[in-house]
């Protein structure tokens, strides 16, 4: 669905289709503004959400004039249908070739380390199968396999505390899987920043809220 250059804002040529593909059932439509495209200046946001209105419940997908990580995120004012094409769908990488370079254990895992992009802080440590794996380069979202549950586990899907993958990377025996991540709230179940908020000191344990952030370089 496009939307005419120099249109007025909701002045979709195709809203009929719009109207016609919510009614034959599609989930989500994806809305390009062509004045923008390429643009950089960021997508139409308020045209989508004005759209969004007009068909709902089906989601509407923002696209066109993507620029910075702030257009990726900047959805929350213009209500949960108006979502950016890139916050939906990024993909990191080819699974299958990761995949095929992982070395997972006698019971299909592989242990992953979580660090805060932002501080270089290790976030938290936990283990992934295949499946999960390649759900976290499909999407971008922080996915483990949960020993204790025997299931899935994206990571923030009921805490909300979420974890973004900007860059997904394998060791050099193959044997562990670094996700470096924008972190969305705390990531131990304890409440605390990073699950390494247990210090060892000349009396013993030492709890914090975990390692203090690398310091930048100047």
């Amino acid at each position: 669905m496009r939307r005419r250059p120099g249109g007025s804002p909701g002045a979709f040529e195709s809203l009929g289709v719009g109207l016609a593909v919510t009614g034959a059932g599609a989930a989500a439509v994806l809305c390009t503004d062509v004045g923008r495209d390429r643009m950089r200046s960021g997508p139409n946001l308020e045209a989508t959400a004005r759209l969004a209105a007009k068909i709902a419940p089906c989601a509407v997908i923002a696209s066109g004039g993507m620029a910075r990580l702030e257009d990726i995120r900047e959805r929350k004012p213009y209500g949960a249908a108006a979502k950016n094409a890139l916050d939906m769908f990024i993909m990191l990488g080819n699974a299958d070739a990761l995949l095929s370079a992982v070395k997972f254990d006698s019971l299909g895992l592989v242990p992953v380390i979580a660090q805060d992009r932002a501080t270089g802080v290790v976030r938290m440590l936990a283990w992934a199968n295949a499946q999960a794996l390649r759900a976290t380069v499909e999407n971008g979202l922080a996915t483990f396999w949960s020993r204790s549950r025997n299931e899935l586990w994206e990571k923030g899907k009921t805490s909300g505390n979420s974890m973004r993958v900007v860059d997904l990377r394998l060791d050099c025996d193959g044997d562990a899987v670094l996700y470096i991540v924008e972190a969305n709230g705390p990531s131990c179940h304890t409440n605390a920043t990073s699950c390494f908020f247990r210090s060892v000191t000349p009396g013993g344990l030492a709890a914090d809220d975990g390692p203090a952030p690398i310091a930048a370089k100047v």
